[in-house]
């Protein structure tokens, strides 16, 4: 490690000519082999080397502002606190000093008229491309004072009613096993979808079924819904709320087809957006994490094509712009249109929350189990777990799917009932199971009891008579599986009993 003072004779920083709707702000500083990317303003060799002979830069409205991997490596390069300080306070910094970034974001004159170069504009839409408020105010701006990027939070929610506990949400980065993504399962019509839109209203602070005792406990950055059920509905305002929720799938029918041509065309463009986000230069973390997140799906050979073509659309061509709208583009709308409907989903929502999800963000997903096969529906919560994992965020999981439990753990499952017409949960860890790695069969009988026995084949087979049974027993036997076996013989040995 460094002083300020070696450090900034060791430094390189060189000019990246990434385009950012227009804006060109993106360099790279190098030292000992690595290498990193920042954003900085006025972006040009003088300011380079005002900063490299640590001279501040007199330029008009000079400041710089870098993601994660920045201030990663100005912790382990620059050795002590107050020559990390010096080091923030030459450039400018934006995450050190939010004081300085709430000023221009602030600025009453250029909310007006026209804003295209004024510092405002920059920031908004260059340096904030790939980093939300929320990160730069809280996870940066630790980061900047020797923290770290992810820190333990807790926030226990109560049912207004009778003050009962109904998540208690306890978030450690460090746990070996973590506890941050909850299943709510249960019968149609018990609640599920009412339980996720009343956690939604209670953090984009709209009456809600539910409340939280202390005020002192930190507040969610960021509410994200993800549903591709053409049914469901939102009952709080969106627009009041833009800045703090975010909305992936079929939800409303507002956007996804009434404003585009058709279903096909909004996957196509706004799988296109997320791509060519994971792929600009300053997002190299995050697409080596979307390639490991991927990974999950190895098994599928569509996946392994798919993540070929498109690190070949995007890199094979040197004169390719991925700024190119989606539409224009006929060999991605030729890759994404080979896509079945399932694929697309996997892709477009996994994509979208690595680029959306940060630190105490909540993840509302209703059904995910929707247009997907058994395998792919374990991999998708597996790797949605995995993303809230990293990012220190929270999800929540509405299902009918018993699959689904296999990757949660139990002091995550809530069963929802419905009884004399009020919604209520119970919790999986009261009924001396696990459902982590459970068999299926079991958490199933568990979740839906006798009601399963009410259905389908055993349905039939209890509606058969003493004698029915005996004259069907040979054809019967060659048509059922295992279990219709086992019901059978039990029916049978019933039956002798009665005698």
């Amino acid at each position: 490690m460094y002083s300020y003072e070696d450090f900034i004779k060791r430094i390189n920083i060189r000019y990246d000519n990434w385009d950012d709707f227009g804006y060109k702000n993106t360099a790279r500083l190098l030292i000992d082999g690595e290498d990193v990317y920042l954003s900085i303003n006025p972006n040009n060799t003088e300011i380079y080397m005002q900063i490299q002979l640590g001279k501040k830069p007199e330029a008009r409205d000079f400041f710089v502002l870098g993601g994660k991997e920045y201030y990663d490596l100005i912790n382990s390069k620059i050795s002590i606190q107050s020559d990390r300080v010096k080091w923030y306070k030459l450039t400018n910094d934006l995450a050190y000093n939010t004081d300085l970034l709430d000023s221009y974001l602030n600025d009453d004159s250029l909310r007006y008229g026209e804003t295209r170069n004024s510092p405002r504009d920059i920031i908004w839409t260059s340096f904030m491309r790939s980093r939300s408020y929320a990160e730069i105010k809280n996870q940066l701006h630790r980061m900047t004072f020797g923290g770290k990027y992810l820190e333990h939070f807790q926030i226990p929610i109560y049912r207004k009613k009778d003050n009962s506990l109904v998540l208690d949400i306890n978030i450690d980065p460090n746990a070996d096993i973590p506890e941050n993504t909850f299943g709510l399962i249960g019968k149609n019509g018990t609640g599920k979808t009412y339980i996720l839109n009343n956690l939604a209203k209670l953090f984009l602070n709209e009456q809600s079924i539910f409340h939280i005792k202390n005020e002192s406990i930190p507040s969610l950055n960021k509410v994200i819904y993800v549903s591709y059920s053409p049914f469901d509905n939102l009952d709080f305002d969106e627009e009041n709320n833009e800045n703090k929720f975010e909305k992936i799938g079929f939800i409303d029918d507002d956007y996804n087809i009434t404003q585009t041509d058709s279903i096909s065309e909004y996957f196509n463009t706004e799988l296109y957006k997320c791509i060519n986000e994971i792929y600009i230069p300053s997002n190299t973390s995050l697409r080596d994490f979307w390639f490991e997140i991927f990974n999950n799906f190895a098994y599928e050979e569509w996946i392994n094509s798919l993540l070929n073509q498109i690190d070949e659309l995007f890199f094979a061509n040197e004169e390719y712009s991925p700024i190119k709208t989606a539409n224009n583009n006929e060999n991605w709308r030729g890759i994404i249109n080979s896509l079945s409907s399932g694929q697309k989903i996997i892709i477009l929502t996994l994509s979208k929350l690595i680029l959306i999800v940060r630190e105490k963000s909540l993840v509302l997903i209703d059904e995910p189990e929707l247009f997907l096969h058994p395998s792919l529906t374990k991999s998708y919560i597996r790797a949605i777990i995995q993303i809230i994992t990293r990012m220190n965020g929270i999800a929540v999981v509405a299902t009918h799917n018993p699959l689904i439990l296999q990757e949660l753990q139990t002091n995550c499952v809530k069963i929802t009932t419905k009884m004399n017409g009020n919604f209520t949960t119970i919790n999986l860890s009261d009924l001396g199971i696990n459902s982590y790695g459970e068999n299926v069969n079991v958490l199933n009988n568990i979740v839906f009891g006798l009601d399963v026995q009410n259905t389908g084949y055993y349905q039939y087979l209890q509606s058969l008579n003493k004698i029915e049974i005996y004259d069907k027993k040979e054809i019967l036997n060659s048509k059922l599986g295992s279990e219709g076996r086992v019901l059978l013989r039990y029916l049978l040995e019933e039956d002798r009993e009665t005698y």
